[in-house]
């Protein structure tokens, strides 16, 4: 499944992540030989001594793997999966060309909120942090002492919290 859709890209890609589900030789031989990229292809199983990993393509991966660049996996599958919670998994439109659109319109309105949300941020919280530490600030200085001359001998707070 994966190198038929690999086989429909436009552009080749530099670098390809996939999870445990895409590993096998024939995957990583595709990738390199036909793609000329790199495989990032967690493989099923790591704490298998090298020796007993079967493969040429896959040893040769497994000795080059980056842990640290694949876990940029993790980004794009929080993307997609904040796409699907706002917007549906499914896609209202029947061809191929029209889905197409329907995806992309899609991720420019999730990019603009993100931009649009960003922007408020930006906006509002310096002057809504900068007034309320001059209201602190003015609070601080102005600071009320308690009058308690009116009040029973009962009813006046007590040092170590509660009434007397």
């Amino acid at each position: 499944m994966l190198i038929s859709l690999l086989k429909k890209l436009e552009k080749k890609p530099e670098i390809l992540y996939a999870d445990r589900g895409f590993d096998s030789e024939k995957n990583y031989e595709f990738t390199i030989e036909k793609l000329d990229c790199t495989p990032l292809i967690l493989q099923k199983n790591m704490l298998k001594p090298a020796r007993k990993c079967k493969g040429e393509y896959r040893l040769q991966i497994r000795e080059i793997f980056d842990y640290g660049e694949y876990l940029k996996r993790n980004k794009i599958e929080a993307i997609f999966s904040a796409l699907k919670r706002k917007y549906g998994c499914t896609l209202t439109t029947r061809k191929v060309k029209t889905q197409e659109k329907e995806l992309t319109l899609k991720i420019i309105i999730y990019n603009l909120e993100k931009k649009i949300k960003r922007v408020f941020i930006i906006i509002l919280r310096p002057n809504t942090f900068q007034q309320n530490q001059n209201e602190y600030i003015k609070l601080a200085k102005n600071s009320v002492k308690l009058d308690c001359s009116g009040i029973n001998e009962s009813h006046k707070p007590s040092l170590y919290g509660g009434f007397t």
